[in-house]
């Protein structure tokens, strides 16, 4: 015998008494159904009987929601241990409006070696066309629900440009109109409270002072029934609460669509969701509370007061080593990690040498991991003590960021003695030809010929002279650029002095343009320089110190939001 499972649902409870829909009608044909199977096959022994075994009601739930019900759940439970053979229901809706949600459904039947019945379309799952034919039954389905979507969707926009509501909370200071649906008339008890949040804000320009000062007086938010009975609202003012008045243009009488993309990029949401706001058609049926210009006035110090900096938000540390730290043990790059006190540096490879070598010596670190502020303080202690303090190596770092230049120039002088030497057989080749010109006068075919070889000798020593003359150009610019020892001094101390002279992001640009990356490991630390990029520095700086244009550009790093500690 096998056991079957009723699945029943109404996507609106008012549907019980409507005939043939309600639950206890659905379940009724599911059962009288079991009475005739069962009679039609009592003289076949070899088919298997059908017998009730559990009802699922899904009362109120709509069909693109009932696959995520409790009920459903309960019945692929009771599936799993084995209790249910047959899934039945009247209509192939009553299981939802989603195409993709009931194949997904109907495949885990298919591989549980559960059958599925229709009672309204006779379908069996057995068959290759019985499968075909459920197919297109929740395709046609989930078409009439996108349609219906779209009706009900037009009819919103359309009662939105006559001026009339289409739904929501009502908000505090106006209630339904008793006469006209869609309209409201003003409460005068709520618009006094209404009124004082504005007054208020205007006053002390903070949201949370706002909300203390109503609720002291003893005010609270509006009292919403709904349709179901369902008691809202009453508590005490907060924040969000005083935002939402403050920022809400029904107190103007102008209407709002799509609300809830106020603050979105109209580019990110999808067409015709873009929020927008507009005035009535018929004004007088829009009761105003608040003037049009004292709501555009709050809403502009609204947005002055969110852009400015609350001293109370603590700032996401800057990270200036990002992207260049690496662990010493695996030699991978170390992640940025903010503990409860503390931000890190720290290895988050699960295979690094390091998480076996550490615990000797550190029995309390799992890993290698160092505090951002320590590792940030000993490399510019670092470079101040090892460089900035040591002339020797500073003239080392010199000759060492020249070495480039001095060699483009040696480059360059070769280049020079190449074109000079053509210049002078140029020369040579020109005196020449001016003196076959001068005895051989009278030979017109000889002297053309002369003539044209001495301009073709001319252009070319000129076009030489010119080439030679660029390229003296150039050396002089790439002279100019040749650090000395006094402009790498003034570098490197403007770079371990960068926390007084720079903000976060023009540090770590700095810091990328310095170091090729910097090594930690169990008892050092080690730094490793770019040196060519003294050469940009000292050219945008100059040699009296950081004083950037303030109108520079920075393309700094892009900030990483710090990653949970590894494992």
């Amino acid at each position: 015998m096998k056991r079957c499972a009723f699945v029943v649902r109404v996507s609106d409870p008012r549907q019980g008494d409507e005939p043939g829909k309600s639950p206890d009608s659905q379940k009724a044909q599911l059962e009288r159904y079991i009475e005739l199977y069962n009679y039609n096959i009592k003289d076949t022994p070899d088919v298997e009987p059908l017998a009730f075994f559990d009802e699922y009601r899904l009362i109120g739930v709509s069909g693109d929601k009932s696959f995520e019900d409790k009920e459903f759940r309960r019945l692929r439970a009771d599936i799993q241990k084995g209790n249910v053979q047959v899934v039945m229901a009247t209509c192939l809706d009553r299981f939802g409006r989603s195409v993709a949600k009931f194949l997904e459904f109907f495949e885990y039947l298919q591989s549980s070696k559960v059958d599925l019945v229709v009672t309204q379309y006779q379908i069996d799952t057995s068959t290759a066309p019985g499968k075909l034919i459920i197919t297109i039954l929740m395709a046609l389905a989930e078409m009439q629900r996108h349609l219906l979507a779209m009706k009900i969707t037009g009819t919103r926009r359309e009662k939105l440009d006559l001026g009339l509501r289409t739904g929501g909370s009502i908000p505090l200071g106006y209630d339904r109109h008793p006469d006209k649906i869609g309209l409201l008339i003003i409460n005068e008890e709520e618009a006094v409270i209404v009124r004082l949040v504005f007054r208020l804000f205007k006053e002390h320009f903070n949201f949370s002072k706002v909300a203390r000062l109503v609720n002291e007086m003893g005010f609270r938010n509006k009292v919403n029934i709904s349709s179901k009975g369902v008691r809202t609202g009453g508590e005490p003012f907060k924040d969000r609460s005083i935002r939402y008045i403050l920022s809400n243009w029904t107190y103007c009488g102008w209407m709002e669509h799509h609300k809830i993309n106020k603050d979105v990029d109209p580019s990110k949401v999808p067409k015709g969701c873009e929020y927008r706001r507009f005035p009535p058609k018929k004004t007088e049926e829009h009761p105003v509370i608040i003037p049009k210009e004292e709501l555009v006035e709050v809403e502009r110090l609204m947005n002055s007061i969110t852009k400015r900096k609350d001293s109370d938000i603590v700032p996401i540390y800057p990270y200036l080593l990002s992207g260049l730290v690496v662990c010493q043990f695996c030699k991978k790059p170390m992640e940025t990690d903010k503990g409860k006190d503390t931000n890190y540096y720290s290895c988050t490879n699960p295979d690094c040498p390091g998480r076996k070598l550490i615990p000797k010596k550190f029995p309390r670190m799992k890993r290698n991991s160092i505090a951002a502020s320590v590792l940030e303080g000993s490399v510019r202690e670092l470079i101040r003590r090892i460089l900035v303090d040591d002339p020797k190596r500073v003239t080392e770092i010199t000759r060492e960021a020249n070495k480039y230049v001095n060699g483009d120039l040696v480059d360059k002088g070769k280049e020079k003695g190449v074109l000079r030497s053509k210049k002078d057989d140029l020369e040579a080749l020109r005196d020449g030809v001016l003196i076959g010109l001068k005895e051989h006068k009278g030979d017109k075919s000889l002297f053309r010929g002369l003539n044209e070889r001495l301009k073709s000798a001319t252009t070319e020593i000129s076009e030489i002279e010119k080439s030679i003359h660029d390229i003296e150009e150039r050396e002089k610019r790439q002279k100019d650029q040749l650090l000395t020892d006094g402009a790498v001094r003034v570098a490197l101390e403007a770079l371990v002095s960068t926390p007084d002279a720079f903000p976060p992001h023009q540090q770590k640009e700095l810091y990328s343009l310095f170091f090729k990356q910097v090594l930690v490991g169990l008892d050092e630390i080690t730094v490793e320089l770019f040196l060519e990029a003294l050469q940009y520095y000292t050219k945008n700086c100059g040699p009296k110190g950081p004083q950037f244009d303030s109108s520079a550009v920075w393309y700094a790093r892009r900030e990483s939001n710090p990653k949970p500690s590894g494992p």
